[in-house]
């Protein structure tokens, strides 16, 4: 959707300390071992969904693994997100 910018994954990332936020890889890492930026995850799978407390920094293997067994993954994060969000 028009509402995920460059901008916004940006935002994103650098609240996350541009780290994976399930196994702490940074960019740095993820960028030598797979010759790309980390990804930014829906959390509630609905791409359309861009609020800052539904997207999580993710790793290129921690975001597959979101992707299977979503109901454990959303709520993972969604926790894992609202924790971060009230420091």
């Amino acid at each position: 959707p028009s509402e995920f910018t460059l901008k916004l994954r940006q935002y994103i990332y650098k609240r996350d300390n541009c780290t994976c936020q399930h196994c702490g890889m940074s960019e740095v890492e993820h960028l030598k071992i797979r010759n790309q930026r980390l990804h930014v995850h829906h959390i509630d799978y609905n791409k359309q969904n861009c609020n800052e407390d539904n997207l999580v920094t993710l790793c290129f293997l921690c975001n597959i693994k979101a992707n299977s067994n979503r109901d454990y993954w959303k709520n993972f994060y969604q926790e894992k997100i609202i924790k971060m969000l009230k420091r």
